[in-house]
């Protein structure tokens, strides 16, 4: 019995160390399969950051072949612009160049003209003197600028000397012909005496003769003061044609000096024109450096060197953007690993990046597009929602500018706020020509352009008609004043009609109106 019970408690305990020995095996093998998946998940961890990774380096492969295409399109546009601006610099200092001689030439005709004018003045001073010489001596005393008794006698009196002139001129005219008359009555009276004294009459006497004589030498002096007058005044009459003719050209002229004057604002000026040439200068430099950067650089951190700090920041953002920054913050095992373990695959085709490349514009666009027209619905659940007075605005104004959508109520209020600005823009304008404050409202601006308008368009103001080849002569500081101040009104106008979209004068006013 007691053999029994001693095998039988051996054969407990053998079975219980067997159970505690399964225990323990159950025990190892949990402990083997958890370090088995960590040590699975941890390789699954490497071989994820190994395709990021691999995926990062083709991606930024792709960037740089980009870079270089746009580098290259960037130097043809770059030289293609620098031929450009050669080209209009030339063209500018050739055309600069003919209207300095033009403009020479212009002015040494007008020199000559003004000295003609000054003689032309000269002899009305003379005539206007010579009036007032002879008022004085009738009246005793100098005439009166305030008097109109008196200015009309300065103006009878004048009327009476020239009236005088050529009355003189008439008489002296009569008295040569009186005389040629009486020379050929005389002629053919002693004609008739030689006929008769050949018949037996008596000689003449020796005084008579020499009296004749005296006659006949008068008489040929005579004929050659009348002969010299009539070429003096035939000389007059040609100065008269010529000054005709001098104001024709002045008045061409003065269009002409217009219109050169017009050319040369719309020219730019030395200011804008040096302007352009530093820009040139400035996209030389930066052509021939971008020319050494692609000729030295062989990865990307030379190119960087030679990019400038706007387009780095940009860069940078991008390689944000797309998560390219985790590249420089690997460890340095890592990266030998994965240089260690990485090879060639067929993603390495020159393809394949630009697809991808495609692939990524075309997420953003359709990210950029649900999420605008999410804004846009959700702005039209909001107006739906608000309250009642905000509601019915937004509806007025769409009604009001014939907006179908909430796309549109946007653009629409930029346009109508550049068109408020623009019409702001044109008052001031008509207010700074027409001398106005800028205070003053709008219906009294349209009122005073009118005024000005018919001002301009009055059928009693002299109009210059080319017609009969006669020009407007500046003779006093108020005309000039007055030509200035009607070519700035001319510079309104047409400022005016591109601002509203007219076609003709009549056509400002109701525009301005609406």
């Amino acid at each position: 019995m007691d053999a029994l019970f001693a095998v039988v408690h051996d054969l407990i305990v053998q079975l219980e160390r067997r159970g505690q020995i399964i225990q323990d095996l159950v025990l190892d093998s949990d402990l083997h399969a958890k370090k088995h998946a960590k040590a699975e998940t941890h390789l699954a961890s490497h071989e994820k950051k190994i395709t990021d990774v691999t995926e990062a380096l083709e991606r930024s492969q792709g960037e740089v072949q980009s870079l270089k295409t746009e580098l290259l399109r960037a130097t043809a546009k770059l030289e293609s612009e620098q031929k450009a601006f050669k080209l209009q610099k030339s063209k500018l200092e050739q055309q600069l160049k003919i209207s300095e001689h033009r403009v020479k030439a212009k002015e040494g005709l007008l020199e000559r003209l003004q000295h003609k004018f000054q003689q032309v003045m000269d002899k009305e001073d003379v005539s206007k003197t010579r009036t007032r010489e002879v008022f004085r001596t009738i009246q005793q005393r100098d005439p009166r600028k305030s008097s109109a008794a008196d200015l009309k006698s300065l103006e009878l009196i004048a009327m009476y000397e020239t009236e005088r002139e050529k009355m003189t001129a008439e008489i002296a005219q009569l008295r040569s012909q009186v005389q040629e008359l009486c020379c050929d009555v005389r002629d053919k009276e002693n004609v008739l005496l030689r006929q008769t004294g050949a018949n037996g009459f008596t000689q003449r006497d020796a005084f008579v003769e020499k009296l004749e004589q005296a006659r006949l030498e008068q008489e040929q002096s005579s004929r050659q003061l009348r002969h010299k007058e009539a070429i003096i005044q035939e000389k007059v009459n040609k100065i008269e044609i010529e000054l005709r003719h001098s104001k024709d050209i002045i008045a061409d002229l003065r269009d002409e000096n217009a219109n050169l004057i017009l050319e040369v604002q719309s020219r730019p000026t030395i200011r804008d024109y040096k302007a352009i040439q530093r820009r040139v200068v400035l996209l030389e430099r930066q052509l021939s450096d971008q020319k050494a950067a692609v000729h030295d650089a062989h990865t990307l951190e030379d190119l960087r060197k030679y990019m400038g700090t706007a387009e780095l920041i940009h860069r940078d953002k991008v390689n944000a953007k797309l998560h390219l920054n985790r590249l420089t913050t690997l460890p340095k095992e890592a990266c030998l690993d994965v240089r260690a373990i990485a090879m060639e695959s067929p993603a390495s085709s020159p393809s394949l990046p630009s697809a991808l490349h495609v692939v990524e514009e075309l997420v953003a666009f359709e990210t950029h597009f649900s999420h605008e027209r999410e804004m846009y619905s959700l702005a039209m659940t909001n107006v739906d929602v608000y309250e009642q007075g905000e509601r019915i605005m937004i509806q007025h104004f769409r009604h009001l500018f014939g907006v179908k959508s909430m796309e549109g109520v946007f653009p629409k209020i930029n346009e109508v706020f550049l068109f408020v600005n623009e019409m702001n823009n044109a008052l001031a304008s008509i207010k700074e020509s027409l001398g106005l404050a800028s205070n003053v409202s709008v219906a009294h601006a349209l009122n005073e352009l009118r005024t000005a308008l018919q001002k301009m368009t009055d059928p009693k103001r002299p109009p210059l008609a080319p017609d009969t080849h006669e020009s407007y002569v500046v003779t006093g500081k108020s005309d000039v004043v007055g030509v200035a101040a009607v070519r700035q009104q001319h510079v309104t106008l047409t400022k005016l009609k591109q601002v509203l979209g007219a076609q003709t004068i009549d056509e400002l006013v109701p525009r301005a109106t609406k």
